[in-house]
């Protein structure tokens, strides 16, 4: 399998079928479209304005104790967000360098950036 026509792909499902589809859309907003799969994931999607700041990497796990979502971009901003909630609860500073990787420490999460600069996430904004 992975010496073969197969090499370099996952062998096993990461994200499901959908089985499940609603849409909904608030007066005078972009619509919602709303994905359940056979995995038991529910999956949002919004369609909007073009981001200058496209999503780059992504790590979820407990930070300072509470369910943390955080999201690295292209421009180097970091979005700290309720992992249960989605809701955002801080953003660091653009740095023009995207972030390419969070790394656990034991002093909390590193937010490592394309230029070899190292950031290290805290939950207050």
């Amino acid at each position: 399998w992975a010496s073969g026509e197969f090499a370099g792909q996952s062998g096993g499902r990461v994200t499901g079928c959908v089985v499940a589809l609603a849409s909904y859309e608030p007066e005078g907003e972009h619509p919602l479209i709303y994905a359940a799969t056979d995995m038991g994931a529910v999956m949002a999607y919004r369609a909007g304005e073009p981001r200058n700041d496209e999503w780059m990497t992504l790590w979820a796990g407990d930070l300072e104790a509470k369910p943390t979502l955080l999201v690295g971009t292209k421009s180097g901003a970091v979005y700290v967000l309720d992992a249960l909630t989605g809701e955002l609860t801080a953003k660091s500073a653009t740095t023009g360098s995207p972030v390419v990787r969070f790394l656990s420490s034991p002093q909390g999460v590193l937010a490592a950036h394309g230029d070899g600069t190292v950031e290290s996430i805290a939950l207050q904004p």
